[in-house]
């Protein structure tokens, strides 16, 4: 049994979201049992912060990066479970609806429309696309 049947294993019977990182053994579990696939916000943000960094120095005056712009609209997700980190989960949930559905939807918008406005081979395309 190879390495990337495990998840096949491990989640057999399993039903819903799947919340994981990058690793390609997901692929095959979620499309074979149906599930719902999303990624982890850190993953993303940690794209963006690889491509900013990667980045030539820039100069007093130059427009901010689109990877920059990207976690700017990230952090406000972060400022939002910060303020409701204390509220039982319903309203958490209620509070996720209403305040970060906006930004996501914002982010969503944003990257579909600037994706095409840098390199396929560079950092920013490539969080772009795992983020979306």
């Amino acid at each position: 049994m190879g390495k990337l049947t495990v998840p096949l294993r491990l989640l057999d019977g399993f039903r819903g979201t799947l919340q994981t990182d990058g690793y390609a053994g997901y692929n095959r579990v979620c499309r074979e049992n149906g599930l719902t696939r999303i990624g982890c916000w850190d993953h993303a943000r940690r794209k963006f912060v690889e491509a900013s960094q990667a980045a030539p120095a820039k100069k007093k005056g130059t427009k901010v990066s689109k990877a920059d712009v990207a976690i700017g609209k990230i952090r406000k997700l972060y400022a939002i479970e910060k303020r409701i980190e204390a509220l039982p989960p319903e309203e958490k949930t209620r509070q996720r609806q209403q305040l970060a559905q906006p930004v996501l939807n914002d982010l969503k918008a944003w990257l579909e429309k600037n994706r095409t406005r840098v390199p396929k081979d560079s950092l920013t395309y490539k969080a772009m696309q795992y983020t979306l």
